[in-house]
């Protein structure tokens, strides 16, 4: 060995130290020798020898650990950089965290870890001490603990899984009452040389047989001969017969055999936990009975129910459906983290290609170019199954031009909406719709350093344009949606038309709002399928200043509505009710008054009432009735219109009554609403007056009947 290696220089400084603490340990039995190792131990080149007296259960050992053992610690020339590998006899027991690698020695496995970070930081000495510790716990049957799974059977990691869906695996077994005949399709992955093979599929035949008797035998040695592979099928309750049969029964030169058993908690530290392998056989010629034999790893196939398992669900949770509206940047990272949970399938929508500049932030990749975002993405997501699976549909069409008896397809049986295509007019439509399922509705603010949900339950509750208006209301002096509200992002022009421009947002910041919306969607349907009873609007914002910070607040929003004789809708929020009674309970015993703030849809004939404001400077009130002034209401009015977006704007007025005076418009009401609906009806507007008393407030609509 030559000087400069580090085993060189650890034998020379390291060594002579830890031989000396480690003979001095109580359960070493005698002196310890560092020898060369022979051609036969790989890569190994040196090994430390230690005999370990080990502590027996009185009653004697559960399986054949002799009172004193020998260790082999190997050592590579770059140790103590790399980690040592702990050898015992060859003949050892055929015990759980044990594998076979060298003719005549056997591995112990001694961490679940990652063995390069098991060994960071530790000595030769301490390995010894794990040793005994584990020598000990095989002698006493306790090497396996309780939920430590592991993988007994180690095969070459560089050969390639046999993937397949246990669960329709077993099935098929079942249904054939033991083996289950069938082919497999070998495959080359990524222009190399690998072979990759799935169930079911063409080409090479195949069996699997799962046993679902419980057996305790573990699996140590890979086989390496037919006779192997049939002695450890028969140790498992495979019928010798049947195996030998199915192997000679044809000419074809090349088999794949796949066995699982269930094991029970000695062996896999589970009980009832399945084990499964897989043997590649293959001879030289048709006719020959030279089979030379290859193990494989045997991986679960990414099914739907793998994925649940793998995130976090119960693994027998029956999916939803879900209609996505909108297969934008939003809506298809979204996608992808509901389908990846194998919860959800969807149902996309969207009209729109994708276009170069959208592979900033998307979903897609660029050989998507050109093609339509709702079935691209819809095949991509299918694609993470295999095709096994169909997880997702694309309907490349626009949501608002679909036929009544094509949405009506559309959302038959689904379970809930998600609508990512931050448009107002689909909001809308989703409205009128009046769908009998959850609706969220997500989209991204001021150049992404926002994101906004409305939810809106099932039944009766406020919906979303209400939502949509009540944000504004509530969140318009946060510095974010007010950069949102007053159009101060800054777009970059990506084509020829005067509309052609896209948001400079980062694919980062995008990915934070999608999994935000797609974790909240996961958490309220997949586990308990627990959703919100009342509506709500959630804003999640994020600092652009370095700081990474992000804040995320909600707000529950109920309102009552009111019918008028001639089609309009008028909704008051709750909070504006609240509002009311609060200045009313102030002012008493006089009466007080003021205007309201909300949304006007003319088209629907629907007004959102979302805020309240007290009586303006020029008011006059006494304990009979009340006069409202307009000292700066003019200005406020206009400079709320022009913070909005003119999306918020008057739409009424308020007043109180003292105790005993009733719920209903006085004389002198009825007249001055008169006089207002005559104003408004220019507008086509009604006009709106809401009467706070001493049981809460009550809303009426006056129309001008001329």
């Amino acid at each position: 060995m030559a000087d400069s290696l580090p085993l060189t220089d650890w034998l020379r400084r390291g060594w002579p130290s830890e031989k000396s603490q480690i003979e001095k340990l109580p359960f070493v039995a005698g002196p310890c020798e560092i020898v060369r190792l022979e051609k036969g131990y790989g890569a190994l080149v040196a090994g430390l020898f230690v005999p370990l007296r080990v502590d027996l259960p009185s009653g004697g050992p559960v399986c054949d650990v002799r009172q004193v053992e020998h260790m082999l610690i190997g050592f590579r020339l770059d140790f103590p950089r790399s980690r040592p590998h702990v050898l015992l006899r060859h003949d050892f027991p055929a015990v759980a965290h044990l594998t076979s690698r060298y003719d005549n020695w056997r591995i112990a496995c001694l961490t679940r870890r990652d063995h390069d970070d098991w060994w960071c930081g530790r000595t030769s000495v301490q390995v010894v001490k794990d040793v005994y510790d584990w020598l000990c716990d095989a002698a006493a049957g306790r090497l396996v603990k309780p939920e430590d799974p592991f993988e007994p059977l180690i095969v070459s990691s560089t050969n390639p899984p046999v993937e397949l869906d246990t669960a329709a695996v077993k099935a098929e077994c079942d249904k054939h009452r033991g083996p289950w005949m069938t082919e497999v399709t070998e495959l080359t992955v990524g222009g190399r040389d690998v072979r990759r093979f799935t169930l079911p599929g063409k080409g090479v035949p195949a069996c699997v047989w799962f046993q679902p008797t419980t057996c305790d035998a573990a699996w140590i040695d890979p086989p390496r001969s037919l006779d192997d592979i049939i002695h450890m099928a028969v140790s498992v309750g495979v019928n010798k017969e049947r195996l030998l049969y199915w192997v000679n029964k044809g000419s074809h030169p090349r088999l794949l055999l796949v066995l699982g058993v269930k094991r029970s908690r000695v062996v896999l530290g589970r009980p009832d936990v399945e084990e499964w392998v897989a043997f590649d056989l293959e001879r030289p010629s048709k006719r020959s009975g030279d089979w030379q034999v290859e193990s494989h790893p045997v991986l679960d196939n990414f099914s739907t129910r793998l994925a649940r398992l793998s995130s976090g669900f119960p693994e027998n949770r029956a999916p939803v459906w879900c209609l996505l509206i909108g297969a934008g940047a939003l809506g298809s990272a979204a996608a992808e983290s509901l389908v990846r949970s194998g919860v959800v399938y969807l149902r996309v929508v969207d009209e729109d290609v994708l276009r170069p500049h959208n592979l900033a932030r998307h979903a897609l990749d660029a050989c998507h170019i050109g093609q339509f975002k709702a079935s691209a993405l819809a095949a991509e997501l299918n694609g993470l199954y295999e095709g096994r699976e169909s997880v997702s549909e694309g309907v490349d069409d626009n949501f608002l031009n679909l036929s009544p008896e094509r949405t009506a397809s559309l959302v038959q049986d689904i379970d809930f909406v998600l609508d990512c295509s931050a448009s107002l007019a689909v909001q809308l439509r989703l409205t009128v719709l009046d769908l009998p399922v959850p609706i969220i509705c997500a989209y991204q603010i001021a150049a992404g350093q926002g994101t906004i949900i409305l939810f809106q339950p099932t039944g009766r509750a406020a919906p979303l344009d209400m939502l949509e208006a009540f944000v504004m209301t509530a969140y318009r002096d946060d510095q974010v949606v007010a950069s949102w509200l007053r159009e101060a992002g800054d777009p970059i022009m990506i084509g020829g038309g005067c509309r052609s421009l896209s948001s400079r947002i980062a694919d980062s910041t995008v990915k934070m709002g999608a999994s935000w919306v797609a974790d909240l969607a996961l958490r309220w349907c997949g586990r308990t399928n627990a959703w919100p009873t009342e509506s709500r609007v959630g804003l999640m914002r994020y600092r652009m200043d370095g700081s990474g910070e992000i804040s995320t607040v909600w707000t529950a929003v109920t309102c009552r509505e009111i019918k008028t004789s001639n089609g309009w809708a008028i909704r008051v929020a709750d909070s504006v009710g609240d509002q009311v009674n609060h200045c009313a309970q102030e002012a008493l015993p006089r009466e007080t008054g003021g205007i309201m703030i909300g949304r006007v849809d003319r088209q629907r004939r629907v007004i959102n009432i979302t805020e309240a404001w007290s009586a303006p400077k020029g008011s006059a009130a006494t304990e009979s009735g009340f006069t409202r002034g307009l000292g700066g209401l003019k200005a406020a009015i206009a400079r709320l219109e022009s913070h909005t977006g003119d999306q918020l704007s008057y739409v009424g007025e308020w007043h109180s009554h003292p105790p005993g005076c009733g719920r209903g418009l006085s004389a002198t009401d009825s007249a001055t609403a008169k006089r207002m609906a005559e104003e408004l009806d220019e507008d086509k507007m009604p006009a709106v007056c809401l009467v706070a008393n001493d049981t809460g407030f009550d809303a009426h609509v006056v129309e001008n009947r001329t």
